[in-house]
């Protein structure tokens, strides 16, 4: 166990001390906010959390006093250096910063809070955030400090009682669209196989022989998945919602869709992609989320937002009030990196309301869509760039969370040539 002291207490330093050593450090330890208790108990491992230290402080880490707070502000983060030396709140201790505040400030999401610039989807443009502007999106932060108090902790100390978290690795798919064409209703059907002989842009015969028979569908690459993704952790985040503009799936009433559904959830795991159209509304995702459950016969516990639609703090406070637990929707679809500037599952912080909740929030670092569509790279390149983030999780240790859309397995669209080699060799470097 380690001792804290601490000139005073609250929800934000109790967040970040049960984050950082409980979760995950696997460390108990005891805050204590008066000098006399703290000087006269009896262990080497304390440390000094204060604005500045008395000479015999074993460990001192500068505090800002931005976690006494209780209120969401508009403040101007002081920061130092850039890139992956970036420093957020610096000061003096043995670290030059509040590490404990710069922790909070960004798995918080403390800066989405804010009235900020909304793109076309209602999202918070990664280019506004804090790490964009300061050069450090590309790296896990929040984890290089962790690693850097374990390790300072262990030269002040001699030894620290740290246990640091291990990596893991998580497939996942976001089924957008189960069926290219297949069972999606006669008119749809007929209107497509038109489209494309307008266009000139597919095989008309493929076409119209997925209407028939769901077996030559350009989709139906699940067999392939499960093969693959063997003995290793694989979500399945389904869109089960009404056709709309931007939610273009199989009717949830639909007797294939459902079958497909529950086969999906046989060979791996089904979890809840929230619709685009739902967003925001908790009648339309509490009806959404019942369809989906009543399809698999149980309770669902974990979702991802469809066009990762995020708004702080209603977004998550919709979703815990539907029983959701786990969310894997922290992440730039635009851009890669690390939104959060961590690895690392950790609960959920309403900063409004100044309470953490019993709801963990999953980090990507990447989607594939942004190489493919965005950046129109090769399958190859791809997987260099993919790479590049991964293999910083496997060092600093985290949750590396690998987001594909089910039409990535297909190479019915040239963009996607190549790709399901990529997951492939994904799965091969990290599983």
């Amino acid at each position: 166990m380690i001792v804290i002291y601490s000139p005073y207490q609250s929800a934000r330093l109790s967040y970040v001390f049960d984050t950082l050593f409980s979760e995950w450090l696997a460390t108990p330890y005891r805050l204590i906010s008066d000098k006399v208790e703290f000087g006269n108990f009896d262990s080497k491992y304390k440390l000094w959390y204060h604005e500045s230290a008395p000479s015999d402080a074993s460990l001192w880490v500068h505090n800002s006093g931005f976690l006494a707070d209780d209120e969401v502000r508009k403040c101007k983060v002081k920061v130092s250096g850039e890139g992956k030396d970036v420093l957020l709140f610096p000061g003096d201790g043995d670290f030059g910063f509040d590490v404990f505040a710069g922790i909070f400030y960004l798995i918080s999401r403390y800066e989405e809070y804010h009235d900020a610039e909304r793109d076309i989807h209602g999202r918070f443009p990664a280019k506004c955030s804090l790490a964009y502007r300061m050069g450090f999106l590309q790296y896990p932060i929040v984890d290089i400090w962790r690693k850097k108090f374990v390790e300072t902790s262990i030269l002040k100390w001699g030894d620290a009682p740290f246990q640091e978290p291990g990596f893991q690795f998580i497939a996942s798919v976001d089924v957008d669209n189960a069926t290219a064409f297949s069972n999606k209703g006669f008119f749809r059907g007929i209107l497509g196989v038109f489209r494309s002989i307008f266009l000139a842009n597919k095989p008309v015969v493929r076409r119209v022989k997925s209407l028939f028979d769901a077996r030559v569908d350009p989709f139906n690459t699940y067999d392939f998945q499960w093969r693959a993704t063997q003995n290793i952790r694989y979500i399945h985040f389904v869109l089960c919602a009404a056709f709309s503009g931007h939610d273009r799936s199989l009717s949830p009433g639909n007797r294939y869709f459902q079958e497909l559904i529950r086969k999906m959830d046989q060979n791996a795991e089904v979890a809840w992609h929230p619709s685009y159209a739902a967003f925001g509304n908790l009648e339309a995702l509490r009806l959404e989320k019942m369809k989906l459950e009543a399809i698999l016969g149980r309770p669902v516990i974990r979702s991802r937002q469809h066009y990762i639609r995020l708004k702080f703090p209603e977004t998550y406070r919709q979703l815990f009030s539907l029983g959701i637990k786990e969310d894997y929707s922290m992440g730039y679809p635009e851009m890669p990196g690390f939104r959060a500037g961590t690895t690392m599952p950790f609960r959920f912080f309403d900063v409004a309301a100044n309470r953490a909740q019993d709801f963990m929030i999953y980090s990507f670092p990447w989607l594939d869509t942004f190489y493919s569509e965005k950046q129109g790279v090769s399958a190859q390149k791809a997987f260099g760039l993919m790479t590049q983030l991964g293999d910083l999780v496997r060092t600093y240790g985290g949750v590396l969370v690998a987001v594909m859309h089910h039409r990535s397995f297909s190479e019915w669209e040239g963009r996607w040539r190549g790709w399901p080699g990529v997951f492939e060799d994904l799965i091969k470097r990290y599983r």
